[in-house]
This record gives structure tokens, sequence and C-alpha cells, in this order.
């Protein structure tokens, strides 16, 4: 009986192109060409728009086809199907005699000078009737055997007597090659070699897309968050558009990644993505740019990333003295993996995985915050870490994501950090959770709260924004209430705020829903009426994200953790004051509040901001009685400078907490020195890790013990090794 269901067409045309490879393979007179084309042909029939390439050049010859990233070459003689003899392994000529040998030279050729060691590829090899997959290692001397299928006529039937129906023994070698056909290898350590000119292509498009109130608009609110990073001083605002341009295609690589991930369910204009940096999706050239970006990203499967890697495209994008003054260390893998494992234990991670479980418990004063989270590193050693607690909780990869996602949150001043991290942390879960991107709680804020210095502060507990005046356009202030910010859905609100800011009525419909009283609701609509102005000026497209991320902080100050890692941004004052008074002036008075400062000429220079960052951070996001813990990477000279004695005291005195005027710390448990560790986790300076928690009575502190654990490793992967 014939059907016409979609299901038996969709079937019927590669199994019609399997039978079509199978007479030609048959025919005595068959050339390689023939079996080539029909293979194309099949090929064809399985993928909807990926495209068959023939005869791809190579340094030594040609690949028979390549489709996406499986290769597949082909013979008329099946005796030459498999790999070159051992005794003729260097011999080139002969090699190119065996199809699985040619496999692994392309593989080779193509993959090891974009540090693509290791990563994995599919291969076929067929002479029309005989298929062989193999696996293919670059680097590696020869491919593997995974699966073969005899399909000659004799092959054939002594199947079908043995029950199996021809369609049947079809749809199994169609579905291994179909499954292949979907599969991408691992990606490289090295990215940026693929898309190294892409930074003068962005350059090119920002110098044309200078001048627009959309565009300037974004500019500004990007630098200002430069400067409050310390990143844009006098000395870098003359190239500000080059920086921006180059830290946009970083952005745009961190966001096809998180598409990857994602399967592509993560759109451009979500949430998420509608930044200062969305001047990519526009028309025209900028199009061309992001497909190649695409291109290069899609090829491979980002799950299977097994480091941080797009810290090293960061790298190798900003210069290192750029990296330098910015104070961006960032921490090598196997490390933040050491600090994760001790930190968050074994006790408490399967407690708060079964807490995060459950979708009620709000996990107030529970869960990891990494407050300066760079590219995500400690983030996916986190995630990394907590995987095996939930795998105990469910079976479910997409619940299990939904839970780590609970309870792992970071924060950073950089907004490309920040994309990079998204994608990094998204790429180390099981699956993607319910909510997709919108679960990672990773946001652009200033973890440090200094919101005065900024074009953001706090007034009464609310909000105030003030959007930069562009060209003849007048300077607005955006104020956002404090029962919005601290509202369970607070991006939710926000959403409606912009959603319906032409439809006030429904708005304040929806407002009232949510329990929000009158006067709260004329508050409310205020806002929206000042973000629909800014639309009609063409100066929005940025806030609902600017607003969603920066206001992150003072949420999760609020909220509170019992464990914080992370590696605090080093910068000692000398490089804060150039170009940054304001900064520097707020980072003297702030230390000297906490009782942390080295004064006097030998010593004020070399305060360092990662020591205020680790004792504001612990101070601001940890719950008295919460029975915390913190772990913080430091510069080497935390365990013995004298611009280190008042932090090493654990006696961080706050006149501001009310309760008390000293706030304590317990410092005792032994740091880790990291002076003999090879080679050196940050090339620049030696290390350390500094422990921390709370203290057992009250306010008492603990000075940092003078016993440490010095690391002895001798390895690129360390693994730790106790003097």
């Amino acid at each position: 009986m014939h059907s016409d269901t979609p299901a038996a067409s969709s079937r019927s045309a590669p199994h019609r192109k399997l039978q079509e490879l199978l007479n030609t393979a048959s025919d005595g007179n068959a050339s390689e060409d023939d079996i080539r084309l029909r293979v194309a042909n099949l090929i064809e029939s399985l993928t909807d728009d990926e495209p068959v390439k023939l005869e791809v050049s190579t340094d030594t010859g040609s690949i028979d086809l390549l489709v996406g990233n499986v290769i597949i070459e082909t013979k008329t003689n099946a005796d030459h199907l498999g790999v070159a003899p051992s005794w003729a392994m260097r011999d080139q000529h002969t090699r190119r005699q065996y199809a699985a040998s040619q496999l692994q030279d392309y593989a080779n050729e193509r993959y090891r000078n974009a540090n693509a060691e290791d990563s994995k590829f599919d291969g076929f090899t067929t002479n029309g009737n005989v298929w062989t997959l193999w696996e293919i290692t670059v680097g590696s001397d020869k491919p593997t055997q995974i699966w073969s299928k005899n399909l000659t006529e004799e092959s054939l039937s002594t199947l079908t007597e043995n029950g199996a129906s021809r369609a049947q023994i079809f749809d199994d070698v169609l579905n291994v090659i179909s499954k292949c056909l979907r599969t991408r290898p691992s990606p490289p350590s090295d990215l940026s070699q693929l898309v190294a000119d892409v930074p003068d292509v962005a350059y090119q498009l920002a110098l044309a897309m200078q001048g627009s109130p959309e565009f300037e608009t974004k500019r500004g609110i990007w630098a200002d968050l430069m400067r409050g990073a310390f990143i844009l001083t006098g000395e870098h605002e003359r190239d500000d558009l080059r920086l921006f341009a180059t830290q946009s295609v970083l952005v745009d690589i961190a966001r096809k990644v998180a598409q990857n991930v994602a399967s592509g369910t993560v759109q451009p204009g979500e949430r998420a993505f509608v930044a200062f940096y969305s001047w990519l999706f526009n028309e025209g050239e900028s199009n061309e740019l992001q497909r190649r970006i695409t291109r290069e990203v899609d090829r491979y499967n980002w799950r299977l990333a097994s480091s941080d890697i797009l810290k090293g495209v960061y790298h190798e994008f900003i210069p290192r003295d750029t990296r330098h003054d910015f104070g961006e260390y960032y921490t090598p893998d196997w490390l933040a993996e050491a600090v994760c494992e001790h930190v968050l234990d074994d006790d408490w991670c399967a407690n708060s995985v079964a807490r995060a479980a459950d979708p009620s418990d709000d996990l107030s004063g529970t869960g990891i915050l990494e407050p300066s989270c760079g590219s995500g590193t400690f983030l996916r050693a986190a995630v990394n870490r907590l995987i095996p607690f939930a795998q105990r909780q469910t079976n479910d990869e997409v619940e299990q994501a939904n839970i780590v996602c609970r309870l792992v949150h970071g924060l950073d001043i950089h907004p490309v950090a920040v994309e990079l991290a998204r994608a990094t942390m998204l790429a180390a879960l099981p699956a993607n959770p319910s909510t997709g991107i919108d679960a990672i709680n990773v946001h652009v804020s200033d973890s440090l709260r200094w919101m005065q210095d900024t074009e953001m502060r706090l007034i009464e507990d609310d909000i105030l924004i003030s959007v930069p005046n562009v060209g003849d356009l007048d300077q607005i202030d955006i104020l956002v209430p404090n029962e919005v910010v601290l509202h369970n859905d607070f991006g939710g609100i926000i959403d409606e705020v912009f959603d319906y800011g032409d439809n006030p009525t429904l708005l304040e419909e929806r407002l009232a829903v949510r329990g929000f009283q009158p006067k709260e609701r004329q508050a409310v609509m205020a806002l929206s009426q000042t973000l629909r102005r800014l639309r009609y000026e063409d100066r929005n497209h940025v806030w609902r994200w600017y607003i969603t991320n920066l206001a992150e902080s003072h949420r999760l100050h609020h909220r509170k953790f019992d464990r914080i890692i992370g590696n605090p941004p080093w910068i000692t004052r000398k490089d804060i004051s150039r170009g940054q008074k304001e900064r520097a002036d707020r980072h003297r008075a702030e230390s000297m509040r906490l009782g942390i400062w080295a004064g006097g000429s030998t010593f004020a220079t070399q305060n360092n901001l990662a020591s205020l960052f680790a004792a504001v951070a612990t101070r601001d996001y940890t719950l008295p009685g919460g029975h915390w813990k913190v772990g913080y990477v430091l510069p080497w000279s935390a365990l013995r400078s004298e611009t280190w004695k008042g932090f090493r005291s654990g006696q961080w005195n706050d006149s501001s907490s009310g309760a008390h005027d000293e706030w304590g710390v317990d410092l005792s448990e032994p740091p880790w020195d990291l002076r003999q560790v090879s080679p050196r986790p940050f090339p620049q300076s030696d290390a350390c890790v500094v422990f921390g928690q709370e203290p057992r009575a009250g306010s008492q502190s603990n000075a940092l013990s003078n016993v440490w654990e010095s690391w002895n490793v001798q390895s690129d992967h360390a693994i730790e090794a106790w003097d």
C-alpha cells in the first residue's frame, strides 16, 4: 500500500538515493567520480541546509566530500577503505591510496594549527556498498573504526533471510549517517585564530555608525560602565571606539556560543540580548559579519568544551598591557575547581541542592556568589561541583540545570566578561534550563555598590539613572522604585513597563493584580512614561537590559549567600589614580573606614583594590548567623605585605553597620601558598588563596593563619600536592 504521508515521503528520498548508490557501486564499470556523486546525492537528501563540498583541496591532495565537520572519502576498491599498512604510515603517497588514512591526514592538516589537538571528528569511508564509520582524533596517526556495514547484494540477502527487511537495514545505515551529520566536535582551545581579523571589520562598521542617537546612547552607557570598572581612563579614551568594536565582537561570539548551546532557541532581541552591543544586529554589512562568526562557532559542540575557552578568545583580542591596566588576571580552570571543591563541601552541596529542588524555597541566605566573575571560570567550576549532587536529586537533566542555576550567581562590572560568563555557564550545564538563558543568574552590576560614582545611584533605596544627553537631546532621569527592584518578579515587571508603555490603563491594571498600592503604581507609571519618551527619541533599546542588570547587586545584597568564591580585581592605588581620581579617593576612604588601609608614602600607592573588594563582598552579601564561608584568589602579597596587614587581622571596622563598630571574620584557616606551582597560575604575579568564615562568637575576629599550605605542583594540569 502506498502512503503519501510526510513521514513516508521524507523516508523515501534517502532510501531511493541509497538504492541508486548501491546500483552504481555494483556496476563494474563505475568510476570513483560516479560513486562520489551518488554519495553526495544521498547526503544531500539527509540534510536540510548543510552544503556538501566536493573535492576539498588540501596540501597533501584532496578530500572527497565534506559536510559540516563530517569527512567522507570514497574508493572503488573495498580493500582500500581502511588504514594504510603500518610499514607505509610515513609514506604520504601510499597513505593517499587508503581512505581512512586520508581522513586522518585531512583532520590533522585542517585543525592542528587551530589548537584543536585532541578534538574528535566523524569520518566515513565507502565504496558505495561498504560503509565504515571512523572516529578521528586530531594529532593521531590513524583513526579508530567505530562501525561498519556491508550492503552488497550477497550481504543484504543474508540479513533478510535472518528476518530483517531491506527497509529496516537501510534505516539502520541512514540513522548512523544522519546522527553523525548532526554531530559537531569539541571546540578548539583557541577559537580566536579562526576569527582573528574580525575586530578590524567591526571597527569599520562602528566608524560608519557614529552620530546616530541610538548608537551614541549605547556607546555612552558602555563608556560609563568601562570607567566604573577602572577600564576607561585618560590613557585609553582616545581608543574607546576601537575597544568598543572589539568588545562588541567578543559579545557577539559569546552570544553565538549561547545560541549554539541552546540549540538556536535563544534569539537576538530577547531581554538578555537587547544591550548596547546589539548594534551588530543591524542590517547590511554587520549581518555578513554575524554570519561569519556564526559559521565558525556552529562548527563545534560547545557543551563538549573541556575548559573556559572564551577566556582565551578574550586574551587574544584584548592586548596584555590593557588587561593589566584593568586588573584582569583570569584564574586557571584547575585552580577554580580546587577552590570550589574546598569551599563547597559535600554536606553543603547536598543540603543546598535539596533546597534548590523545591521551587517554593526562595533560597534566601543560601547559594554561591562570584562577585567578580570574569569570563565565568569559577561559575563553570561551581556548576561542575554541583551537578553530581543534582543528579542524585533527579534524573531529569533539565531539572538538574534548573537546580544548579538557582544556586549559582555571578556579578561583574565588565559587560563583556558577563556575556562570556553567561555562555560559559550555559555550556557547562547538562541541558538547557526550562527558561533558557534567562535562568543564568549572571549580571553586569557593581558588587562594591559604588553606584553614586556612576550614572546610577541609590536614592533612599530607589534607583536613579541619569540618561546622558546626546546631541541636542536633554539629559533624562529614570527613577526605579524600590518596590519594583526588590520584587520577586523584577524582570517580569520591567518587561511589562516597557511592553505596555503605550497602554497605561492596561499597565495599571497589571500592577494592581500584582499587589502594588496606588502610590506605588503611580511611581511605576511615571517610570513607564519616561521610558516611552526615550523610545520616541530613538534612545531606547538599551534601558531594559541596563536596569535589570545594574540593579542586581542591590537585589543580591538583600538576598544574601552562604558561599562566596572568586578572584577579585588586582589593581593597586597607583593604577586606579591614573585618570580616576574620584575612584581612587573612594578606594582610600572605604579602605580606611574598614581598617584595611596602609598609609604613608611608602605603602599608600600599593594598597590593592582586591583587599577592599574581598572585605566588602564578604560583609555585604553574607547573612549573620548564616554559617557562611568564602574563598578568594589573591596576590601573594596578601600573606605578608604590610599593605595587607589590616586585611589579615580579620578585624574590619565598619561604622555604618549600626549594630556594632566591628565586623569580624575568621581567617584562621591556613591559606594556600601557590609560589611553587609550575607553571605559575598568573605569569605576572605570585598568588595565594585565602579562606574566611563566620566567627563562632558574633563579631569576634581571628587573624589570618601564619601557617601556610604550600602547593608544589609541576604540571600543566595542576593536581594538588602538599609539602
